[in-house]
């Protein structure tokens, strides 16, 4: 094992390979269940990933390791709505799906299976040349929330209406594509 200071001295010689830094604007979104709303998808957040730590305690100090569940944060997706709000419906009915509100129910749905309103979502991360160069898949995604729309008359500006699709999902997987 090479002493400390070499180590040191190797480290601060190395180079990243890729020195572009990621653009923000350099994504695209797909969701089968709501081809609208990613058409017109304003922002997407790669939410944070955490686990939870355990204290272990013995007679001269205490200490932390790691547990083995994982919180996944929920996905927020930014859309402009189209005029005739087909990308807001397309959410809100598919909410509409597992609930049973006013006796409204999908007799159509069981919901038994997860895939009858579950289903998996991929934000695509591009290169400096466009091209995809990641893909980050969350399984089993529903929407959990959809914020709401302001309509005003005091606008000075016309300016698209902009609503937040919040999803629950499982889990996400990175893929580096070569």
């Amino acid at each position: 094992m090479p002493a400390y200071s070499q180590y040191i001295s190797q480290a601060l010689k190395r180079q990243p390979d890729n020195i572009n830094a990621l653009q923000p604007t350099a994504f695209r979104f797909v969701l089968s269940r709501s081809p609208e709303t990613v058409y017109f998808c304003q922002s997407v957040q790669l939410p944070s990933i955490s686990i939870n730590v355990t204290d272990v305690v013995n007679s001269a100090v205490t200490f932390q390791v790691p547990d083995p569940k994982v919180t996944f944060e929920p996905l927020s997706l930014s859309f402009i709505v189209n005029e005739d709000m087909g990308n807001y419906l397309e959410l809100y009915n598919w909410m509409l799906e597992f609930t049973n509100i006013d006796g409204y129910s999908n007799p159509s749905k069981t919901l038994q299976d997860p895939s009858d309103y579950k289903v998996d979502g991929s934000l695509i991360l591009l290169n400096s040349y466009a091209n995809p160069h990641m893909i980050i898949t969350f399984k089993d995604m529903f929407p959990s929330n959809l914020s709401t729309i302001e309509f005003s008359t005091t606008e000075a500006d016309i300016t698209p209406i902009i609503s937040t699709a919040t999803f629950s999902y499982r889990s996400y997987e990175i893929e580096t594509l070569s």
